[in-house]
Formats: structure tokens, sequence, C-alpha cells
């Protein structure tokens, strides 16, 4: 046998040699279909949810435009009680208050600028008093509980002081009340609280027996109650 002769080879030839044709570098090859884009795919979809939330925006926008604008009164409720209310409402504002309650004055001052309410059985000498004064004068007290201390006659000692937090003609505030020992030796609780609506300030003052459970289980409830006009 000739040894010049090519004898056959067990080399597996490599799939791509260089300068052959190999079906990596060849663009002929891929049979395979050229992928759409993703918004060629999802052309309708995308469309359609386009216009879903702009119509939604709108509806957003129109629905803010329409809905009632707040004001300096925030309206939030009051308590409840079991003790039966009656009606209050004149000009400057309505309120429910415990019923037996008496009306001792009910009148508006500076030219109707500024309204008075006093529950008492008379202007003078009464077992208990609320008073409710709306006025549009700012009150010189820096806080409830430097109005409840105005609020005491010359002498009189003010005991167990407590602040909390309540809900007077629909905004929230503070509430002080006080111990005190009447006149007639009897145990009172002196009470102050105001809040500034807009333009207005609703000061609200009490005195009673301690044992007056008409008045303790609803004086939250009827400041809570009043509405400004």
């Amino acid at each position: 046998m000739d040894p010049n002769q090519n004898q056959p080879s067990n080399q597996v030839p490599s799939i791509k040699q260089p300068g052959n044709w190999s079906p990596l570098n060849d663009p002929s090859y891929d049979v395979q279909p050229p992928k759409k884009s993703f918004f060629s795919q999802y052309k309708k979809l995308i469309i359609i949810s386009g216009v879903a939330l702009v119509v939604l925006i709108g509806l957003a926008i129109a629905g803010a435009m329409s809905s009632p604008k707040k004001t300096n009164q925030t309206d939030l409720a009051g308590p409840t009680t079991n003790v039966e209310l009656a009606n209050y409402d004149k000009q400057k504002f309505s309120m429910s208050y415990a019923k037996g309650l008496s009306i001792a004055l009910d009148e508006a001052y500076d030219e109707g600028n500024s309204w008075y309410l006093l529950f008492a059985e008379n202007a003078e000498n009464s077992p208990y008093n609320l008073a409710v004064y709306v006025t549009k004068d700012k009150p010189y007290y820096s806080s409830s509980e430097e109005g409840l201390y105005e609020q005491q006659d010359t002498g009189v000692e003010l005991l167990n002081i407590v602040t909390s937090e309540v809900t007077l003609a629909g905004s929230k505030t503070q509430k002080s009340v006080g111990e005190i020992t009447g006149n007639d030796g009897k145990q009172l609780y002196s009470v102050f609280t105001s809040v500034n609506i807009g333009d207005q300030y609703v000061l609200v003052t009490a005195k009673y027996p301690k044992n007056d459970s008409r008045i303790n289980d609803s004086f939250d409830a009827m400041i809570g109650s009043i509405k400004l006009k």
C-alpha cells in the first residue's frame, strides 16, 4: 500500500470549520419566524387598559370636584347618653339637652353677634347652671384649665382637676373638671371647655351637684350635639 495514500481518520470533524459552511454562520438556516415585539403582541390589551385608566382618573376627578367642601366645623359625632333629651334650636346654634333642665336666659348680645344660653332654675340662685356662649370675641384663656380657674368666685378652692378630650360643637377640644364646695356646703362639679370654629368661639361652663346623674351622664352628649349656624 502506498504510504502516501490518505488513510481513513477516526477524528470527527468540527461542526464549524474556518472558511467552510456551518449552520452557525448561515442565516438562511434559521427557519424560526421572527419574534413579535411586546407592544405588537399585546397591542389591543395595552390600548384597552390605557382607555380604562383614563376613564377611572376622569371619574375620580369628577367625584372630588362634586363632593361637598369641608368647613371649619368637622362635625364629629358626640357621645350618646341614656338620659332623655329635649331639643333647642335658635338663630345661632342648635343642640340637645337633658330634659327637665330649665332655660333661665336665652338672648343675643353685641347687636346679635353673640348669643348666651343659660340652663338654670333661675338666674340668681340655682342648684345647677350650664351656660353656652357663642361669640366672635376671642376668649382670654390659654387652656381649659385656666378657663376653669377664671370661672370661680374669689376664695373658692378647686380640687381634683381632670382635663380630658371631648367633642364640642363637632370639633375636638379639651374639657377641665374640678370639685368645689358651694355656698350651702354641697359638693359641686365645676366645668369649663371652649373651641374655635371659623370666626366663632363656643364656651361652655357648668356647676352642678356631684350626685346629679342627669347632668353627669349627659354633659358630654349635650355639648357634642351643638351645631353652629
